[in-house]
C-alpha cells in the first residue's frame, strides 16, 4: 500500500496531492492509536534528511494502507523554518485546506485532526487551498 502512495505521487499532475497531518510531538502514538481502533493498517517509517545547512533533520511517518485518509507526521527534530523571513508573495501561511475522503473515513480523520484549518468533504483528494497573507 506504500508503493501505491509513491506510485500515486509520482505519476500525479503537478500540483496538490495529498495532505500531511504533521504534529508537535516527539511521536505518533496517538495517531496510530486512533487507526488502531478503527481497524486501519499503516506503514510506519523513521526518517531523516540533511537541510541546506547541513543540519541533520530527523522524523517519523505513518502512512495509512487507505490512500483517502492523509498521512502522518511528526515535527522535525530542529526548527527548519527560517526566522523573520518574508516570503516575496506575502504568504503567511495556509488559511484553509479541503481534502475529500469517503464518508465513512471522516470520523477518523476528524478524530486525529482536530485543526480547523482542514475542510473535509466527501469526495477525492485536495480541492481548494485558501492562503493567509499578511
Amino acid at each position: 500500500y506504500f508503493v501505491e502512495r509513491l506510485d500515486l505521487w509520482d505519476n500525479a499532475p503537478e500540483g496538490l496531492i495529498e495532505v500531511c497531518l504533521e504534529n508537535y510531538k516527539k511521536d505518533l502514538n496517538e495517531g496510530r492509536e486512533i487507526l488502531e481502533n478503527n481497524n486501519q493498517k499503516y506503514f510506519p517509517i523513521k526518517a531523516s534528511r540533511t537541510d541546506t545547512k547541513g543540519r541533520k533533520l530527523k522524523f517519523s511517518c505513518v502512512f495509512p494502507n487507505e490512500i483517502k485518509i492523509p498521512f502522518l507526521m511528526t515535527y522535525y527534530n530542529i526548527d527548519p523554518k527560517p526566522k523573520n523571513f518574508i516570503h516575496p508573495n506575502g504568504i503567511k501561511g495556509i488559511k484553509s485546506i479541503s481534502f475529500g475522503t469517503s464518508e465513512k473515513l471522516l470520523p477518523i480523520i476528524k478524530d486525529i485532526c482536530d485543526d480547523n484549518i482542514l475542510k473535509l468533504f466527501i469526495g477525492d483528494g485536495v480541492k481548494d487551498l485558501e492562503y493567509e497573507r499578511k
